[in-house]
């Protein structure tokens, strides 16, 4: 059993108690339908990583690629703002949803940093956390996280239960 937490819980934590945070990467149309609606009435938060520059498309990055989501269609950012704010956080995922190590290091920050300037625009909030497409990230991509001014960048890397909440680069499941 765990108790979920938002992504910005900073505690108290019971020494005993095991805690999980929910989020949802890519912003598909299909965790708007499904999952917030269960979420809102459990009154449980969650985190929307979204790819800035795909809102109300179909993701990109999956074309003829045989994916199971390549014909998902990525929310809107009305559909995104109908969410109840005081259960969402919305994170950044990128503009593209590009693997960033496969971009040169200009292009890859651009993505960081640009999403973070649009969703906030969008959202009119700050946008504090950031997650890696694909968990691609190195030491530069990271510094680029910092420098655009994210509070916390989140990976695919399984971590143990036992890490520090706050630290920089945290793993997830």
């Amino acid at each position: 059993l765990t108790t979920p937490i938002s992504i910005d819980y900073d505690g108290p934590f019971e020494s005993k108690a095991r805690y999980s945070i929910i989020t949802f990467d890519d912003a598909f149309k299909s965790v708007i339908k499904n999952a917030v609606p269960e979420l809102t009435k459990l009154n449980i938060p969650f985190t929307v990583f979204i790819p800035a520059g795909g809102l109300g498309e179909y993701p990109g990055w999956l074309k003829n690629r045989g994916d199971k989501d390549e014909f998902e269609t990525i929310a809107s950012a009305d559909e995104l703002m109908s969410i109840p704010s005081d259960i969402v956080t919305f994170g950044s995922h990128t503009i593209n949803h590009n693997n960033l190590k496969q971009l040169d290091s200009e292009k890859a920050c651009v993505e960081i940093r640009d999403s973070k300037i649009v969703l906030e625009s969008l959202f009119e909030k700050e946008i504090k956390y950031f997650a890696f497409p694909n968990g691609a990230y190195n030491t530069n991509l990271i510094a680029c996280c910092v420098e655009s001014g994210y509070m916390q960048i989140f990976l695919i890397a399984p971590e143990s239960p036992l890490a520090p909440m706050k630290k920089y680069v945290k793993g997830r499941v």
